[in-house]
């Protein structure tokens, strides 16, 4: 009988303690904690400067795919061994230089549409009050849905 008296004081005090240390915890109001998802993959297709992008290097790709054909040409064109080579080493490092600079180019403005994406969808956040905002696809359920805003806040 005592122990079972002892297991009741116990049991009661761990309880009344939880309780009291769990009202002083701070916590939003009913604890109702703002979820928000964003699908990235959405925004990513319909955001128009990424479409400019892709559109401006497709461009630069086809300007370098004219060079290479352009180059061979005149490499195969040359009759004498050694300034065939010496041709053949001039194209190729004209051709490193440029792929290069396409792809340092692409890769800072990739750089500038995610860093513009992610201050966009910040910035949802904190004026929506949202505690947490998830990638889509990641989720099974739940959340608000902000890709439409985040979309609209991007053009």
């Amino acid at each position: 009988m005592k122990l079972f008296s002892k297991f009741i004081l116990i049991t009661g005090l761990v309880l009344g303690i939880s309780t009291v240390f769990g009202n002083l915890a701070p916590s939003k109001t009913n604890n109702i904690i703002n979820i928000a998802v964003v699908d990235v993959n959405h925004v990513i297709q319909n955001y128009d400067k990424v479409n400019i992008l892709k559109d401006q290097q497709k461009v630069k790709l086809d300007e370098l795919k004219k060079f290479v054909e352009d180059a061979r040409k005149k490499i195969a064109d040359e009759k004498d061994a050694v300034k065939k080579k010496a041709l053949e080493e001039k194209y190729n490092k004209e051709l490193q230089d440029k792929k290069k600079v396409i792809n340092t180019e692409y890769q800072k403005q990739l750089s500038d549409i995610n860093k513009n994406v992610t201050a966009t969808i910040n910035n949802i956040g904190e004026t929506g009050d949202y505690d947490i905002i998830l990638v889509k696809s990641s989720v099974l359920y739940g959340g608000k849905d902000i890709t439409s805003a985040v979309l609209k806040a991007l053009k």
